[in-house]
């Protein structure tokens, strides 16, 4: 369903859920004047009516009104883009570009390739040694002669492949052989002009590894097949001496740098063994097994005992606060369960409770002033002196034993901290102990390896050198036949190039075509509903093709208009609609054809339909349908005849003809006046279908001025022939006039491209528009 924001009038906008693959159930609308703004509908396209007009179908909606609805969008909210078939239809459209694009690229390729000089590629093998004999002292130590693994192989290459390789095959050319070997390339070429003989050497020579192996292939190409061999075996033979000479450069240094490295690793051996002594002097515990278990329980113990401590005095504290509490609010100390049960406390709070009792009793028995209740008050008075000292003697002997458990807390902590100091300095001592013995360790076992290497390589040096690379095959040639003549795969290339290049041309081309070619530049830019798209018709004459309808033989195109005809019964403008204008952007778009086959398809399905031709400066509906007299509009504007008389009844069942007569030079005159618009108003109500043939809008503007006679526009555009900005200012301008738009007709699309756009193309669809077997007859419906 589409969602609807309100807009001023105008600026009509629907966003729907996006591009489906048919049209289904939905809801289109339109924003104008109420009640009239909204149509909806089901099965197909959905319409409104009134001042605005709505459409929506399936996953479509559009909304019209003095401006543009927004672009369809997909259910992610973005804009519909190229499809495939969008994408071949470009390609199919310049498909000549493509073609000639190949023809050029290949045939310049083959051409390329005849005129090359012809050039053979010698090769010759060189063996690379898994390892080298070369001082492997150290493991630390980098061996640049060895090869373990890609990385290694890949350095061999490059080193084979260095400018040092090229100046040394330079120097060992003869003047004769240098001039020999440079002359086929000394001039270079337009770009780079005359080359030195390192580049030409660089650019002739190529190095390569064989698959899976450590075998080195040095190829070497030259127009002269014995100079390509002695170059391939020259450079082959320059990289082994080359190789040879650095191994000798380089092994006798590194075997002194392995001696350094002995004597420097046994110099570290003397600081370790010096530092792990000085370490085991002043911490005698480290060579204790068992200290460290023994610091680790009296550790445990300490902490034990803190927090026995902290449990104790925690519940003294809480006793404080509480003793302080009731200082504060000034309430009986005795409340205090730790001083209430003190012995003095105990004892003369009892014995003041009892003279209490007694006072009361005596001050009932004997009066207030009595010689007993005055010395019970005087015995009350002494006792409460009593009791408040024995209070305050037992408030400092819990304040003594709170400040006692304090400072019995601090030591044990102080106590803690200090073993856990002891601890953590016995762990670090013995951490770098460990990590002494390991260095020691090893550089015990470095040392050993670098002796024992150091001997093997100095017995291998007494016994000779053996080469790292080695030659296997001499200079060969790759093939006999020239290495630059290879035709078919310059054709292939060739090929290639020219379908990417005239794919390029095409696609470029079709980005800056801005013809309406697609139901997607109807639909998504123009923003129009699509009515139907037709074919192009059989060549025949003008007078055949505005019968096509009637005559049933090219059934394809009479699919199309019974097509159109359905999209518009099933809008609800449609209709409702009496008077049906057909106008285009430019002549020959096939207006005319529309309007007479889509007004002989109203008038197979029952329906009184007249055909007006409103083209006053070139009208063609009279010529086309055999209308041979002068009779029409423009006599009957000038009061010649009567309105009966212009109009040529039963030129077709069901179908009346009002054709111009004589063309006028004056159509605006004719087409705004008072007569002209009494005799449209007194036809609408003559017939159930009027269509009217306007002439092209953005030919002339006689088709505005016939606006508010119609109830809905068809709009004709031919297929690759209009743009598409073209088109969408002179439907801005239809718009202004708030008359309905009903929607496009895509006219006068090629039998092959329009299965693009719809299954008509498609063969199995063919026996619908083929004579049906089985003698099937033609039912008449009265």
């Amino acid at each position: 369903m589409s969602d609807e924001k309100s807009t001023p009038r105008g600026e009509n906008v629907v966003q729907n859920e996006g591009y489906g693959p048919g049209y289904g159930y939905g809801y289109g609308y339109g924003y104008g004047a109420p009640p009239d703004a909204y149509g909806y509908g089901h099965n197909g396209y959905t319409y409104g009516y009134g001042q605005n007009y709505g459409y929506g179908g399936g996953k479509y909606g559009y909304g019209y009104g003095g401006g543009y609805g927004n672009q369809e969008k997909n259910e992610n909210g973005e804009t519909p883009t190229l499809t495939i078939r969008d994408y071949l239809l470009m390609i199919r459209e310049r498909f000549w570009y493509l073609l000639l694009a190949i023809f050029i690229c290949t045939t310049s390729s083959l051409v390329y390739t005849a005129n090359k000089t012809d050039e053979f590629m010698a090769g010759t093998k060189l063996r690379l040694y898994r390892q080298a004999p070369t001082a492997k002292i150290v493991s630390q130590t980098s061996d640049t002669e060895s090869v373990y693994s890609g990385d290694d192989l890949g350095t061999q290459l490059e080193m084979m492949r260095s400018n040092s390789i090229i100046q040394r095959v330079a120097k060992s050319l003869s003047p004769e052989m240098r001039a020999k070997v440079m002359e086929p390339y000394q001039a270079g070429n337009i770009f780079t002009g005359p080359l030195r003989e390192e580049d030409i050497l660089e650019n002739c020579r190529s190095i390569r590894q064989q698959n899976g192996t450590l075998i080195v292939i040095v190829n070497y190409v030259h127009p002269i097949r014995e100079v390509a061999l002695l170059m391939s075996e020259r450079f082959a033979e320059q990289i082994r001496e080359a190789n040879e000479e650095k191994r000798l450069q380089v092994m006798v240094p590194l075997l002194e740098v392995s001696r350094m490295k002995v004597q420097s690793i046994e110099k570290e051996l003397e600081e370790f063994q010096k530092k792990k002594d000085a370490m085991l002097n002043n911490n005698p515990k480290l060579f204790e097994i068992d200290a460290q278990n023994l610091l680790m329980g009296d550790l445990q113990q300490r902490r034990a005992t803190v927090m026995n401590e902290e449990r104790a005095f925690k519940e003294t504290d809480r006793l404080m606060k509480q003793l302080e509490e009731l200082r504060a609010r000034k309430d009986k100390l005795t409340k205090l369960p730790v001083i209430a049960n003190a012995g003095n406390v105990s004892r003369y709070d009892s014995v003041l409770r009892d003279h209490e009792i007694q006072l009361k009793i005596a001050k009932l028995t004997y009066g207030p002033k009595h010689q007993i209740v005055v010395d019970l008050e005087k015995r009350i008075e002494e006792t409460n002196v009593q009791l408040n000292l024995a209070i305050n003697e037992e408030i400092e002997k819990f304040t003594e034993r709170f400040q006692t458990m304090k400072n019995s807390l601090e030591l044990a902590r102080a106590a803690l901290d200090e073993k856990q100091k002891e601890m953590l300095a016995l762990s670090e001592d013995r951490n770098k102990l460990n990590e002494l013995n390991r260095a020691i360790n090893d550089r015990t076992r470095n040392r050993d390896n670098m002796e024992a290497a150091l001997n093997a390589e100095e017995i291998r040096l007494q016994g000779g050198l053996l080469p790292a690379i080695d030659m296997i095959d001499r200079s060969f040639l790759i093939q006999q036949k020239p290495i630059n003549k290879n035709y078919s795969r310059h054709a292939v290339i060739g090929v290639f190039t020219g379908t990417a290049i005239g794919l390029a041309i095409i696609f470029m081309l079709a980005f800056f075509d801005d013809r309406v070619k697609s139901a997607a530049d109807i639909e998504g830019y123009l923003r129009l509903p699509l009515l139907g798209v037709l074919p192009v018709a059989r060549r025949s004459s003008s007078a055949k093709k505005a019968r096509l309808v009637e005559d049933n033989k090219d059934r394809p195109i009479v699919e199309a208009f019974r097509s159109v005809y359905s999209s518009l019964r099933l809008n609800k403008t449609a209709r409702k609609a009496k008077l049906l204008l057909v106008t285009s952007t430019s002549p020959s778009e096939g207006k005319s054809f529309v309007a007479t086959n889509l007004a002989l398809t109203y008038a197979q399905q029952g329906e009184r339909v007249l055909i007006i031709d409103a083209d006053l400066r070139l009208p063609v509906i009279g010529k086309t349908l055999g209308i041979q007299d002068d009779l029409g509009i423009t006599r009957y504007l000038q009061g010649e005849i009567a309105l009966e008389d212009a109009i040529h009844y039963n030129v077709a069942r069901n179908m009346d003809v009002l054709a111009v007569g004589a063309s006028c030079s004056n159509p605006t005159q004719l087409l705004v006046n008072k007569k002209f618009t009494e005799m449209i108003m007194t036809l609408k109500t003559c017939y159930d279908r009027v269509i009217l043939d306007s002439p092209p809008i953005g030919a002339v503007s006689d088709a505005l001025n016939l606006l508010h006679f119609a109830d809905g526009v068809i709009y004709v555009v031919r297929f690759n022939t209009v743009k598409k900005r073209v088109i969408r200012s002179n439907v801005a301008r239809l718009l202004e006039s708030e008359t309905p738009i009903l929607g496009a007709v895509i006219n006068y699309i090629g039998i092959k491209v329009i299965q693009y756009y719809t299954n008509g193309g498609d063969r199995a669809y063919l026996r619908y528009y083929t004579k049906q077997a089985g003698g099937a007859v033609n039912v008449n419906v009265e």
